[in-house]
């Protein structure tokens, strides 16, 4: 929620916090359930009254955001192990999204893929070979659409001929796999 200049040892300049500069936008809170429940208690309070105060302010000031959580684990399963707060779930989930895992949608492979690579243009011009594009399909993808970001990247980088060819990713996913490297 940020601070007020000389509110604390170190604090040299006044500092506006995530909320206040997200004022009349989007406020995304990315992997919300690694937040400590002592957190979660000062995220209900904001969610609920639409008001912040800085460190080392006397009054609250209004925000007004548009929040957007994402977990890549059950909330619901966190409540049933008390690490996660049920009425903050409950203040989130007014409007759910659930995307599925990568896994489980092979089909949207080929376009991630494809937006990763244009991305990457004009720096790198490559592009993907179909076998390539199946190779991906086949790899289970437990870090999802960040793994494959990462793969990809790697894949711009490494491969040596201007397209990219299945054994290209065949070698790295094989080395991925095999050192037991986790993609998050």
């Amino acid at each position: 929620f940020g601070h007020l200049k000389g509110s604390f040892t170190g604090a040299d300049s006044n500092k506006i916090g995530f909320a206040e500069a997200a004022h009349g936008g989007d406020l995304f809170f990315d992997e919300i359930e690694a937040l400590p429940l002592s957190q979660q208690a000062k995220l209900l309070r904001f969610l609920e009254s639409g008001e912040i105060r800085k460190v080392g302010a006397k009054e609250n000031q209004l925000v007004q955001v548009r929040v957007i959580a994402a977990s890549n684990i059950p909330l619901k399963q966190l409540i049933l192990e008390k690490k996660f707060r049920e009425d903050l779930y409950f203040r989130l989930s007014s409007h759910r999204i659930e995307i599925a895992p990568l896994r489980d949608r092979k089909d949207d492979i080929t376009e991630i893929a494809q937006m990763f690579l244009e991305n990457e243009k004009p720096k790198r011009n490559k592009t993907f070979d179909s076998a390539a594009i199946d190779e991906l399909k086949k790899y289970n993808w437990p870090g999802n659409v960040r793994e494959l970001k990462r793969v990809c990247e790697q894949l711009f980088l490494t491969s040596p001929l201007p397209f990219i060819r299945d054994t290209d990713v065949q070698k790295l996913i094989n080395t991925a796999v095999s050192s037991n490297i986790q993609f998050n």
